[in-house]
C-alpha cells in the first residue's frame, strides 16, 4: 500500500513476511488459462478457494472471466506431448510407417521449452505443436499391409497419433480437474469460484485475492488499492500490459511480455 502512499506507516514488524504479493503479466486474450493456473496453484499451496476480482472496461457478466469452465491438467501436459512425440519418433514407426524432418527430437525439444507454463495448454501452445505434427508425414496407410495384421495396426495407430497432434484433439485426452467461475451473486451452488468487482469487494475480506486486470481503465489504482487492503495472506495480481502501466512503478513483475 505504500506504493500507492508513501506517507503510510511502516509495516508492523510482526507482520512483515507474513502477507505475499504475485504479479504476473499475461497476454492480451489469455486470461482463462493464466487464471486457471493461478487458482490451481493457490487450492494445491493454500487449500483453500481464493476469490477472484475483476478490473477492466467491462462488468463481470460481459469479463472474459465470467462463467468460465476452466481445465488442470493433472500432472504435467508437456511430458504427455513429449511422449506422444517419442512414440512417433520411436523404431516402432519410423522410418517405415512415419517420415520425421532432420532433427526431429531437437526440433521437439526446442518447441516444448518455448510452450507456456500454464496448468492446461493455451490455444498459441496447441498451435506451435500443430504445427510441429504437420512437418511428420505418414509413409504409409494401414490399407497398404492388407496381408500383415501387426504392421496394418501400426500403421493405424500411427495415424492416430500423427492426426492427434495435428489437430489439436490430445488435448482432450488429458486427465484434468475443472473450475467453474461466476459472478458472485448467482445462486449458490452454481459456481465454484466468485467474481466480484470492485465495487463488489469493498469492505470485504479473503484470505486469498486474485485480482485480473485487462485494458486501460481509470479504475486500475483503486482495485489494486482494494485487493491489497483486503487480502490477508495472498494477493495475486494478473495483467496485461496496458493494465500494468497504470499500476505503481515500484511493483517488480515475476514475468514479461
Amino acid at each position: 500500500m505504500r506504493c500507492f502512499d508513501g506517507a503510510l506507516p511502516e509495516t508492523d514488524e510482526q507482520l512483515e513476511e507474513r502477507g505475499k504479493i504475485r504479479l504476473t503479466l499475461y497476454e492480451p486474450g489469455e486470461e482463462a488459462p493464466n487464471l486457471a493456473t493461478t487458482l490451481a496453484e493457490i487450492k494445491s499451496a493454500l487449500h483453500i478457494t481464493p476469490v477472484v476480482i475483476w478490473s477492466g472496461p467491462e462488468p463481470v457478466r460481459d469479463s472474459p472471466i465470467h462463467g468460465l469452465e476452466m481445465r488442470v491438467a493433472e500432472g504435467s501436459w508437456h511430458d504427455h506431448v513429449r511422449k506422444l512425440f517419442q512414440r512417433l519418433l520411436s523404431k516402432t514407426y519410423r522410418p517405415v510407417i512415419v517420415a520425421a524432418p532432420t532433427n526431429a527430437e531437437s526440433r521437439v525439444e526446442t518447441t516444448l521449452r518455448k510452450l507456456s507454463r500454464l496448468r492446461f495448454p493455451a490455444e498459441s501452445d496447441i498451435e506451435a505443436i500443430r504445427r510441429l505434427a504437420k512437418s511428420f508425414q505418414l509413409t504409409v496407410e494401414s490399407s497398404d499391409y492388407t496381408h500383415n495384421s501387426k504392421r496394418r495396426e501400426r500403421a493405424h495407430t500411427a495415424k492416430q497419433l500423427l492426426t492427434a497432434l495435428q489437430t489439436g484433439d490430445w488435448v482432450e485426452g488429458l486427465p484434468h480437474s475443472t473450475f467453474h467461475t461466476a459472478a458472485f451473486d448467482d445462486p449458490f451452488g452454481m459456481f465454484r469460484v466468485r467474481v466480484f468487482g470492485v465495487p463488489d469487494f469493498k469492505g470485504l475480506e479473503a484470505e486469498a485475492v486474485v485480482l485480473v486486470m485487462r485494458g486501460r481503465t481509470t479504475s486500475h489504482r483503486q482495485a489494486t488499492y482494494v485487493g491489497i487492503s483486503r487480502a490477508r495472506a495472498l494477493l495475486w495480481i494478473l495483467a496485461d500490459r496496458a493494465a500494468a502501466s497504470a499500476l505503481p512503478p515500484d511493483f517488480v513483475w515475476d514475468s514479461s511480455l
